[in-house]
């Protein structure tokens, strides 16, 4: 763990750490747990900001939200 914050200041490992934590608390409130999605926000929060990683996860969400809405669609049928 400690070269992947090689570049990172202490004050931003902090920071990740807190949203992270604020996120599974949320989820865990909201009753929508999704453990990969706190790996995906931990990943996104360490990197530089970049659209085309942002873009290619956000296209995967709405492929499998739309698989999913067919599905349900298709069950009550």
């Amino acid at each position: 763990m400690e070269s992947f914050l090689d570049g990172a200041s202490t004050g931003r490992g902090f920071s990740f750490a807190a949203i992270i934590g604020l996120l599974i608390l949320l989820t865990a409130v909201t009753d929508t747990q999704h453990h990969p999605a706190a790996g995906i926000a931990f990943g996104m929060a360490s990197r530089e900001w970049d659209p085309e990683i942002f873009g290619g996860i956000l296209g995967v969400v709405l492929v499998l939200e739309a698989f999913k809405f067919c599905c349900a669609v298709t069950s009550t049928t």
